[in-house]
């Protein structure tokens, strides 16, 4: 659940890595201060756009489609979800 206080703004940010200001999210499966809230962009019918979690350590974005294959896809464009 992503709660929002009053003032605050977010917005998605397009980056390699999570900013400074990139808002962070929790999983027993991806270190502690490793996991932020991220959308990857669709480029070139390489993967296909939607919201997941980032994993800094590993440098992926997970993501669930709701489709029945069990492929990785690895999708070179990312963006943050930052607080403004």
């Amino acid at each position: 659940m992503l709660t929002v206080s009053p003032g605050e703004k977010y917005s998605f940010v397009y980056s390699s890595s999570p900013p400074p200001n990139a808002v962070s999210c929790q999983d027993p499966d991806v270190p502690r201060g490793s996991c932020f809230l991220a959308e990857s962009v669709y480029g070139d019918g390489i993967c296909q756009e939607g919201p997941g979690k980032w994993d800094a350590d590993q440098g992926l974005l997970f993501m669930s489609y709701g489709n029945d294959d069990d492929e990785v896809h690895v999708c070179p464009f990312n963006m943050f979800l930052v607080v403004n």
